[in-house]
């Protein structure tokens, strides 16, 4: 109840500072004496079927990992605590208000948890894009080229053995061209940029659509600082020029600055896209 009632009093708030303080936790289950997992799971859950789904393909992996979900619904944290994880060493779930999308609640988790410890930790959220055909679209897409099977997932972890790589995500939601893919976002996307060390050309462009990809901890490790000064708006439905949509432009960049690579998470791990290739382009927009 105290979670539905901070979601309808910030309806009609406006320029939402970044919260101060630890994030509440509904709750948590005891750790396991099983030894540190070397994968997290970040999960920002809004609808709780699609937080199943998303989770049993993760469990699927085979792999163990630490889950930390954050929602402000009653409903998913409900459905989460029912779903049966077999390869979770723990699982917490935190309670955000329903600002900034994904996006705030991500960058909430990477200001407050200690992922130093893990060698990749994996982004997600219940994608759904409501009164748009192609959020479920988008979401099965990038969970196929995303979550690596039971037979790749070795190949796959073992990448993160390389110092280089920074942000490893779907190739075919890597847009970079500039004409199609800045939308409404440019001017905030550069004042961010000015904020970090930033050297490409102020209207070059390289993101993964879908805000989902696993990274380095030490590759976003100054992302809660670049955004901390910023307002986020309330939610009302937008489908364009929010901050969240700006910080989602620059999640590439901010990796590259801190001096690690972008690679494709897919099986066959194959060349990431450029903007000369037919292939920057993403369901919905084809």
């Amino acid at each position: 109840m105290h979670a539905r009632i901070s979601q309808l009093l910030s309806r009609f708030k406006t320029g939402l500072p970044f919260p101060e303080g630890a994030m509440a936790i509904r709750w948590e289950t005891p750790q396991s004496q099983a030894e540190l997992p070397s994968v997290a799971v970040i999960v920002h859950a809004h609808y709780p079927d699609v937080a199943v789904e998303l989770l049993t393909a993760v469990d699927r992996m085979g792999v163990a990992f630490d889950l930390f979900v954050t929602t402000s619904r009653d409903d998913v944290s409900d459905a989460i605590q029912h779903c049966v994880l077999v390869n979770a060493r723990t699982v917490t779930v935190f309670n955000v208000d329903n600002i900034g999308r994904d996006v705030l609640p991500f960058i909430r988790c990477l200001d407050t948890l200690d992922l130093s410890a893990y060698k990749a930790v994996l982004k997600m959220h219940t994608k759904k894009t409501v009164g748009e055909t192609y959020g479920d679209v988008w979401r099965d897409e990038i969970i196929n080229h995303l979550i690596p099977g039971v037979t790749d997932a070795k190949a796959f972890f073992a990448q993160f053995d390389s110092a280089k790589w920074g942000v490893l995500g779907p190739s075919p939601f890597l847009l970079t061209n500039a004409r199609r893919f800045w939308g409404a976002n440019r001017a905030r996307t550069n004042s961010l940029r000015r904020r970090f060390g930033f050297t490409g050309k102020t209207d070059s462009l390289e993101f993964f659509a879908g805000t989902m990809f696993w990274f380095k901890p030490a590759a976003l490790g100054n992302l809660a600082e670049i955004v901390r000064a910023e307002k986020w708006e309330n939610e009302r439905g937008q489908l364009d020029g929010t901050l969240a949509h700006a910080v989602e432009r620059v999640i590439v960049d901010v990796a590259r600055a801190n001096g690690y690579a972008i690679g494709s998470s897919n099986a066959p791990y194959r060349e990431l896209p450029d903007a000369a290739t037919a292939a920057n382009t993403y369901p919905g927009l084809r």
